[in-house]
């Protein structure tokens, strides 16, 4: 769990579903705290967390899952990303271009997400005849495109492919 919030006092208090009611892990501001299970596959409720931020408490029902879910009052947002090979809980302060999104109302978000993507370059056909060629090939693995445009003049993309 990661907390990157500028706000010094904003801790995040992470709780683990089906541990005992004392394992709980807080996350101050610029701190990253690992934190999971002792039996991560029993029951049903084994990979959810309850967070508490400012006595407000949200539910990640799958931390295996990407999410994203924002506070406005707080001014933060709590997601779930991949960084490399580990999966982290992150607690960050809203963007500017977000936050500027309160009073507006006008919002247009396109959310792309893809586990697989080829893209193929093929030589045209020759005048001689000869069989097509393939002069490219990418492939690529969790591919995530964001757009969100605000209004009428804040935008933004964000593209993500894993390594």
């Amino acid at each position: 769990a990661v907390n990157k919030t500028s706000q010094s006092r904003l801790k995040m208090v992470v709780i683990p579903r089906g541990c005992d009611e004392s394992t709980r892990f807080v996350v101050m501001p610029g701190q990253r705290v690992p934190y999971g299970w002792l039996c991560p596959f029993e029951g049903d409720r084994g990979r959810a967390v309850d967070i508490l931020v400012k006595g407000k408490k949200m539910v990640v029902e799958d931390v295996r899952r990407t999410m994203r879910e924002v506070s406005r009052n707080l001014g933060i947002s709590v997601s779930i990303t991949r960084e490399g090979l580990e999966t982290l809980l992150v607690l960050e302060d809203l963007p500017e271009w977000e936050d500027v999104m309160k009073g507006s109302g006008s919002l247009f978000q396109l959310d792309i997400k893809l586990s697989q993507l080829g893209i193929s370059l093929i030589q045209e056909k020759p005048l001689d005849m000869q069989p097509k060629s393939e002069l490219m090939f990418l492939y690529f693995e969790l591919i995530r495109v964001k757009f969100m445009m605000c209004g009428s003049d804040v935008q933004n993309l964000a593209v993500s492919i894993t390594e």
